[in-house]
């Protein structure tokens, strides 16, 4: 599959005039992005497509909890077989990082960890 290539504000990225396309891996790991930074709700043309910030906010959320919700999220993505979270660390501003690995129906490994922070704060 390939995709228009997206920084990490969402905007498409264009060098020399042209878009940019991605395939593979990096095609993947965008799509991942994109679902674990989109909240539940927040798209208006699929309302269930994204991770429920709702249930990973907040004081109290265990970390069984919130792995379980990256989880569900992970596989929203049809391409997605496996999802193994080891962990997931949070730091003084909120920000969540995911460290484990999906594999794709291919047998391919992603390193969720590539995948940046999830800001919710």
């Amino acid at each position: 599959m390939k995709s228009f290539k997206l920084n990490h504000n969402g905007d498409l990225v264009i060098e020399n005039g042209d878009l940019v396309m991605i395939d593979g891996n990096e095609e993947l790991r965008q799509c991942l992005e994109r679902i674990l930074t989109t909240n539940v709700n927040e798209w208006f043309l699929d309302i269930d497509f994204g991770l429920d910030y709702s249930a990973i906010q907040g004081k109290g959320k265990a970390k069984e909890r919130i792995k379980l919700t990256i989880t569900e999220a992970v596989f929203q993505e049809p391409r997605i077989n496996q999802v193994d979270i080891k962990d997931i660390g949070i730091d003084k501003n909120r920000h969540l990082k995911v460290y484990g690995r999906a594999t794709d129906i291919e047998g391919n490994v992603l390193d969720l960890s590539e995948l940046g922070v999830i800001r919710f704060g």
